[in-house]
């Protein structure tokens, strides 16, 4: 069953130029940066209500609107937001072409599989459709979003899309441990792969 479930034609089998433990590192770091961006604005908003710092790491969507109410609670998660997508998509667009500071470490940068230059679109694909709302259950940024909603409409969205994501997280994840391109349903949906890159060479194209 492995062995045929392994060959299915629609997965990509051409072997992946990035080895496991860059992938997995640079996942971790983007993972923790992108977590502080997430948190920063409203970790700030608690302490200047609060000037609670104790209990600032514990802060969330639902705590601060018990402190400063919903909609600066909702403004500040807002602005994590946006500080979460300028990680994810605005940095490996004008910054550091194909290259979050995790990739960037790691020496490794997203690209196009059909050869073409990495532009916004993809990246909107990859990391804002594929990674934030279908894998959401990889980044806290995907928390935070179904908690906003949550709150701005009063209906469970944590707990609905919580499971939808996490099964497409686990879909992801089989597809890339069953074929040697590691390649996810986010990489599928954008139509990128992971490649290695030799810093700061003038004609290297991502």
């Amino acid at each position: 069953m492995y062995w045929k479930l392994k060959y299915l034609t629609f997965l990509d089998h051409e072997p992946c130029a990035v080895n496991d433990g860059k992938r997995l590192m640079a996942y971790l770091v983007d993972w923790f940066l992108s977590g502080l961006c997430l948190s920063l604005p409203m970790c700030l908003a608690w302490m200047m209500a609060t000037k609670d710092l104790d209990q600032m790491e514990k802060v969330n969507v639902f705590r601060l609107a018990s402190v400063i109410g919903d909609g600066p609670a909702l403004a500040a998660a807002a602005a994590g937001l946006l500080l979460f997508l300028w990680y994810m998509v605005w940095v490996p667009w004008k910054v550091k072409p194909g290259q979050t500071p995790g990739k960037r470490m790691m020496g490794i940068a997203m690209a196009r599989k059909d050869g073409n230059p990495l532009d916004l679109k993809t990246l909107l694909l990859r990391q804002v459709i594929g990674i934030l709302l279908m894998e959401g259950t990889l980044y806290n940024g995907s928390g935070l979003l179904q908690d906003m909603l949550s709150l701005g409409t009063g209906l469970n969205f944590t707990g609905i899309l919580l499971y939808v994501t996490l099964a497409l997280t686990i879909v992801s994840l089989l597809a890339a441990f069953m074929a040697g391109s590691r390649r996810m349903i986010h990489d599928y949906l954008a139509g990128t792969v992971l490649v290695p890159v030799e810093e700061d060479r003038p004609d290297q194209m991502i």
